[in-house]
């Protein structure tokens, strides 16, 4: 009817420093408005992350029913964290993602294809059509009051920092740096290998029950199958209902390394040093400080973590 403005559903939140927006990103934004133009999207290029508490405060007023994330997988840690604070329990807009960081695993775990422009495009022509697009609901791990999809520390810290020394984000450079601590390994003596696989001293409780083996090569907690570089040891995510898989491992490096393609295609490893299952909760409780991951973001813990699984799932949008 003449004088009704039509509700605005959709908005897109622009992360500044994401690979693919770096350059130049009021021209990434103007270009995803222009994919999505006849829909009349509410545009925000966020220059600090706290600004994205008054951004989320704003979406609840709107009521934005679409929220379309132009960053990689860190940006939805910050974002979907900081949403959560301010939505509490209310459900979250339905998330699209758009592929523009260095690291896109949890857009790639749900098969999205083609780059941030390709697939707001199709939403775009989804919406205009009429139709919802598919919503495909995805737990999250949580810790204190951050969220995330992929958390990890041991080995799992000691790759993220080396692949972030490399100064370029790239599969090659993830595949280099992945060689390179493998081939420490033909050494087991060596300073390079003490360095990638020492293990650390932590009591491991799982569900609350202790884990009996203390010396630990690394933890990894999941709520996606893929972690790059076509591994995807979380092959039974997508059995758990508000679980995440968690693999704890206090094998030796060269015997993790003899299961390499166990890991590589989601095969479970049976071994009494290796523990593979879906849980509710991890805490670690070390003597030292310990670094973590979560989403490729990275923190330290003061001796003790505790990571739990979320009672509310988001809906990642696939089109």
């Amino acid at each position: 009817m003449f004088g009704i403005k039509k509700k605005r559903e959709i908005a897109i939140l622009v992360n500044p420093l994401a690979a693919e927006n770096r350059e130049n990103p009021g021209l990434a934004a103007r270009r995803l408005e222009n994919a999505l133009r006849k829909l009349h999207p509410a545009i925000y290029i966020v220059s600090a992350l706290d600004e994205i508490y008054s951004i989320a405060e704003e979406f609840i007023v709107t009521q934005f029913k679409y929220l379309l994330l132009s960053g990689g997988n860190g940006t939805f840690h910050h974002v979907i964290s900081r949403f959560k604070t301010i939505y509490r329990d209310q459900p979250l807009p339905q998330i699209l993602l758009l592929k523009a960081g260095h690291i896109n695993t949890i857009a790639e775990s749900i098969n999205l294809r083609g780059n941030g422009i390709e697939i707001a495009t199709r939403f775009a022509t989804i919406i205009k059509s009429g139709k919802s697009p598919i919503a495909l609901r995805k737990n999250l791990i949580k810790i204190e009051d951050r969220y995330c999809a992929i958390f990890g520390c041991g080995i799992i810290t000691t790759f993220m920092d080396l692949y972030y020394q490399m100064g370029e984000y790239t599969p090659y450079k993830a595949f280099e740096v992945l060689t390179k601590m493998v081939a420490s390994l033909k050494n087991p003596s060596s300073p390079e290998t003490k360095r990638y696989f020492t293990p650390f001293d932590a009591k491991i409780f799982i569900d609350g029950i202790q884990w009996k083996r203390r010396n630990i090569l690394g933890c990894l907690a999941l709520t996606i199958p893929s972690v790059g570089l076509g591994f995807k040891p979380g092959s039974r995510t997508n059995e758990a209902v508000n679980r995440f898989q968690l693999i704890v491992s206090a094998l030796k490096p060269v015997e993790l390394l003899t299961q390499i393609f166990r890991l590589y295609s989601g095969s479970r490893i049976d071994d009494i040093n290796h523990f593979d299952d879906l849980v509710r909760e991890l805490c670690i409780e070390s003597r030292s400080p310990f670094r973590y991951t979560m989403d490729g973001e990275m923190y330290t813990a003061l001796y003790r973590l505790r990571v739990e699984s979320s009672n509310s799932p988001v809906q990642l949008i696939f089109v």
